[in-house]
């Protein structure tokens, strides 16, 4: 795992005037070395604010349970010197990046940092859901999960992906139950954006946990390399990350990237000989929306690198592919990164 002054979006604008224009976003999970009560909690919090007000910064914490996680965004070079400063903080150990990319918009424009504690005075999201909203396709222990997440406890989502099996695909499937179950809880709007965001967080840290030390099994495969990003501007990374693991699980050459725009997309693909690319959307949000832009960065792929590449769409799209996406010459649109390998291999398109 990369060090936070370390960080690379694989993208660099020339000029200081063009970077500062570009806004970044970063999450990162850390451990802290010592207790934290509400008045050190504040001091942190106070010391960050004028940090990030001289830096043009805005962003959140998280605590609980002598874990951070926090969300900071601003122009790429501040985030960067932060990110520097951060990293030889000795309050906190065990940092994890999660995610960093660029961003269209701020999500915590009016807040310099804002402090989330899990409260206790409010009914637990499972006790406001009533079931009226969408139906959740993974009820049980993914919806038990995904509540404790958001709610800023680990220990039913850790329980479940321990006990899902050992293998990862089995584990990513269980984190797409998961994500499914939030899927539910936002339509029924029982849980809010930021509680979503954190707890799909919180998810990838806990599976990159289980797998930290466990090495891809066998020879490489021989075949194309993939480049597997997020669409750009999602806000969930979650199942770029999902699609990564997998991939190189089965000994696939894959590279994972935050492209901002279809010409990063294309900047990034033209600098090795890739195969195919896998765009990964949010799991939660429905996508049908994104049918149009879709389309046409598939075609502007294909114009570009010829009609033999391989371009896979994984996310949630809704119940069905939209009927946009029939034609365009997408090798397959999938809602499980357990159906990319096929996927990948086919001469035809697949819609799963």
């Amino acid at each position: 795992m990369a060090a936070l002054g370390d960080i690379d979006l694989g993208w660099r604008p020339a000029t200081a005037e063009a970077r500062e224009a570009e806004l970044a976003a970063l999450v990162y999970t850390s451990r802290a070395t010592g207790a934290f009560d509400q008045s050190s909690l504040d001091s942190l919090i106070e010391a960050a604010r004028s940090r990030n007000a001289a830096e043009r910064v805005t962003g959140a914490v998280y605590y609980h349970d002598g874990r951070f996680l926090q969300w900071l965004e601003g122009p790429l070079d501040s985030i960067k010197r932060i990110a520097t400063s951060i990293n030889r903080d000795d309050r906190h150990t065990d940092i994890e990046i999660l995610s960093f990319g660029a961003t269209l918009a701020r999500v915590f424009a009016d807040s310099d940092m804002h402090l989330v504690m899990r409260r206790t005075d409010v009914p637990s999201a499972l006790e406001r859901f009533t079931g009226n909203g969408p139906s959740v396709s993974h009820g049980g222990p993914p919806l038990e999960a995904a509540i404790g997440l958001a709610e800023g406890d680990h220990a039913a989502a850790a329980a479940y992906l321990a006990s899902s099996g050992e293998g990862l695909a089995e584990r990513v499937q269980s984190c797409e139950a998961i994500i499914d179950a939030y899927a539910g809880l936002w339509a029924s709007d029982v849980c809010g954006d930021l509680d979503i965001t954190l707890g799909l967080c919180e998810l990838l840290r806990l599976f990159r946990r289980l797998h930290r030390n466990v090495a891809p099994v066998g020879p490489a495969r021989e075949g194309p390399s993939f480049l597997v990003a997020p669409y750009p501007y999602e806000p969930h990374h979650i199942g770029a990350a999902l699609a990564s693991e997998l991939l190189i699980d089965q000994r696939r050459d894959v590279t994972y990237a935050f492209p901002r725009s279809d010409e990063e997309i294309i900047k990034q693909l033209e600098r090795a000989r890739y195969g195919g690319v896998v765009l990964a959307l949010s799991g939660v949000y429905a996508r049908e929306h994104l049918a149009g832009p879709i389309r046409r960065t598939a075609e502007g792929l294909q114009d570009r690198f010829g009609p033999g590449f391989r371009i896979v769409v994984y996310g949630r799209m809704g119940l069905k592919p939209p009927a946009e996406l029939q034609d365009t010459g997408l090798y397959g649109c999938c809602c499980s990164a357990n159906d990319l390998p096929l996927l990948l291999e086919p001469a035809e398109p697949v819609l799963h």
